[in-house]
């Protein structure tokens, strides 16, 4: 039985597995292991890489979709009429461009054919900007960034963005084009400053242009990208995901470059590092192994596996423990942590994990009897709070009143605004019709723009009670809305169902339902109730 238990001991193991090594490293020799070496080592380079590559990405569209929202924000804040009134125009622009300082270096505003209305001092004299790729795209209506190119007269890496100045239907006026200095060192400096290695850096690339905008080596800004690189990026896609690529640099040097998407551009970010200051540890490798003896290395194993042995016995007593439990033993209780060390900390991250899938257990718990978006009962709480109150109302001879809503002119908020805005907005009526009803009440999301209110304990001449809490109801929801764009007005239709403890949730429901359609085709704004509901 003891031979059995050292036979799976994971100490003894651990001593066989390192003079298995150790026997096999001296077999197969050097070159072998170079060869896995080499891969490895570059792996874990690339890994590394990967993080440094899609974290300087994310930075970089973070910048580029700030500077894009703040040219959208500066469109739609010029007052239409001095289109038309180019002194005037000219006039706004001399008083926003102070403010724009902090992002764009200078911007125009140009009619749909390319004519200037409005300049910067920067742009003052320039005819018209209609062969600009970015305004051909603006001019379309959609927001565009053009190419980066040298300024001839600063010397200065510039980027164009355009965007389309809207009418009230929505229809193209005309154009807003900025240029942005990518030296700034608010913009892409600070990201592309660092090295990695010696000799290796970030650089940032563009693949339509065939350009490396930005590197850390300066002397390589706005040159072309290398034959080689361009060729390992064909067939990547957009995403530009996948592993490293080891390829020539354009000066000879093969390097090893890790890819991150920049999405807001179609750029991708290059993390690169020379593949020879990778291979530098093989070197060390071989002189390691070379000077060292089998006898010392089989020497080093044994004690390893004495220290092995001694610390782990803290493990090794905590899984007994684990194991006492488990059988009944003894109680269930936290493992004890006697060193803070690995070991330690592995059963410290045990005992909290116990007490996380605790605690994800109780929140799944409520998850799936509260609607995600405004935390209110969802259908499942709703039929059990229903049930209870009919219950109630069976045993006690009172009534329930069941209140369906839909809201009016949600639909175009969400469909104009987008969804998050609509989020909003339902998270706000949520709040609302909280402020309405009882405590002892319940107000649920059923899904989409559709609220129940479940009003319970009432008595037979609770019938104008439940009237009053819906004109409530409508004058919370008719209140405005402040938004981002502006401010809004919903309504809602209402439809009221009434019933005792004979009454069926379903029943009740769908009555409520029908009534709030017929709500909707008296004019919407308003509640229509119907008569009990029985079983």
């Amino acid at each position: 039985m003891q031979l059995k238990k050292i036979a799976h001991s994971l100490i003894t193991r651990i001593i066989l597995l390192a003079i298995a090594v150790m026997v096999f490293a001296t077999v197969i020799g050097y070159m072998v292991v170079t060869r896995g070496v080499r891969e490895h080592l570059l792996s874990m380079i690339e890994v590394q890489q990967r993080s440094l590559a899609e974290y300087a990405a994310r930075d970089v569209d973070a910048r580029i979709e700030e500077r894009r929202r703040y040219l959208s924000q500066l469109a739609a804040a010029l007052p239409r009429e001095r289109l038309r009134d180019p002194a005037r125009l000219r006039d706004w622009v001399r008083e926003r461009h102070g403010l724009s300082l902090p992002f764009a270096r200078d911007w125009l505003i140009a009619d749909l054919d390319g004519g200037v209305l409005a300049e910067t001092s920067a742009l003052a004299g320039r005819a018209s900007v209609a062969l600009d790729p970015a305004f051909q795209t603006a001019r379309q209506g959609r927001p565009a960034i053009g190419q980066a190119r040298l300024d001839e007269v600063e010397h200065r890496p510039m980027l164009t963005m355009a965007v389309p100045i809207e009418d009230a239907a929505g229809r193209t006026r005309a154009v807003l084009l900025a240029r942005f200095d990518l030296s700034e060192p608010g913009f892409l400096a600070n990201v592309l400053k660092g090295r990695i290695g010696e000799g290796g850096g970030l650089a940032l690339v563009s693949p339509r242009d065939k350009l490396i905008v930005v590197a850390s080596d300066t002397a390589r800004w706005l040159q072309p990208m290398p034959a080689a690189l361009i060729g390992a990026l064909e067939g990547r896609g957009a995403s530009a995901s996948g592993r490293g690529v080891v390829a020539e640099n354009g000066l000879g040097d093969e390097e090893l470059s890790v890819l991150a998407a920049v999405p807001s551009t179609g750029w991708i970010m290059i993390a690169r590092l020379p593949t020879s200051e990778v291979l530098v540890v093989l070197a060390e490798i071989h002189t390691f192994m070379t000077h060292h003896a089998v006898a010392v290395r089989l020497g080093t194993h044994i004690l390893l596996g004495v220290l092995v042995a001694r610390l782990l016995r803290p493990l090794s007593h905590s899984a007994a423990l684990a194991e006492r439990m488990t059988l009944g033993e003894i109680e269930l209780a936290p493992l004890p942590v006697r060193r803070d060390d690995e070991v330690g900390h592995l059963i410290r991250a045990f005992n909290r994990l116990l007490n996380k899938l605790g605690q994800q257990q109780a929140e799944l718990g409520r998850l799936a009897h509260h609607d995600a978006l405004t935390g209110l009962p969802n259908r499942k709480l709703l039929a059990e709070r229903m049930q209870q109150a009919l219950w109630r109302a069976k045993r006690n001879a009172s009534q329930v009143a069941v209140l369906f809503m839909d809201l009016d002119g949600f639909k175009q908020i969400n469909d104009t605004l987008g969804h998050d805005v609509g989020d909003t907005v339902l998270r706000e009526v949520a709040r609302r019709l909280s402020t309405v009803v009882r405590q002892a009440d319940t107000v649920a999301r059923l899904g989409g723009d559709e609220f129940v209110l479940l009003l319970s304990d009432l008595d037979d001449t609770s019938g104008d009670d439940v009237r009053s809490v819906a004109r409530k109801c409508l004058d919370a929801i008719a209140q405005p809305l402040t938004l981002p764009s502006g401010e809004y007005r919903i309504a809602a239709s209402i439809g009221i169902a009434m019933g005792g403890g004979e009454s069926g949730f379903e029943a009740l429901l769908v009555e409520a339902d029908k009534r709030m359609y017929v709500a909707k085709e008296q004019g919407r704004g308003c509640y229509v109730m119907a008569g009990r509901v029985g079983q």
